[in-house]
């Protein structure tokens, strides 16, 4: 039970970081800021 409890709680800790992700990557502001530097390089390199 105790290993089952342990488990648990990894698993637990795995998904709070996953979602942490998640979210940061989700964030409209974070999005914008990625779409925005993803843009510059494409005209950069000539092909935006």
């Amino acid at each position: 039970m105790n290993r089952a409890r342990k488990e648990a709680m990894g698993t637990d800790q795995d998904t709070a970081v996953h979602l942490k992700v998640v979210l940061a990557i989700l964030s409209p502001a974070t999005a914008i800021a990625v779409g925005t530097q993803f843009q510059a390089w494409l005209v950069k390199h000539g092909t935006g």
